[in-house]
């Protein structure tokens, strides 16, 4: 059986996701926290793992980014052919139930 992470180590290691994420879509911190209404120095509290993201800000913030939940928790659940299609259909449920 694996080993279950903290939360803290949990915290840290979906903000590095969150940092990566952010970068790769060419935004700034302020950009992103413009776009899910927070200051950019929440962005960095998330970023460092010393806040905890939660999953409403999650969704928007996937939204923001144009992603899916999978892109940041998947690496605990399935891979492969199973995570692509669980990724799919999330990031279709967050645009339904988008403002």
């Amino acid at each position: 059986m694996a080993c279950r992470p903290n939360s803290e180590d949990l915290n840290k290691e979906i903000g590095e996701r969150l940092r990566e994420l952010r970068l790769r879509s060419g935004m700034t911190q302020q950009e992103l926290g413009a776009a899910i209404g927070v200051s950019y120095v929440q962005i960095q509290k998330y970023e460092n793992g010393k806040n905890r993201i939660a999953v409403s800000t999650l969704i928007v913030i996937c939204q923001a980014l144009n992603s899916g939940p999978m892109d940041f928790i998947g690496r605990y659940f399935e891979t492969g052919k199973l995570r692509t299609a669980v990724n799919h259909q999330l990031k279709l449920r967050c645009r339904r139930i988008a403002p």
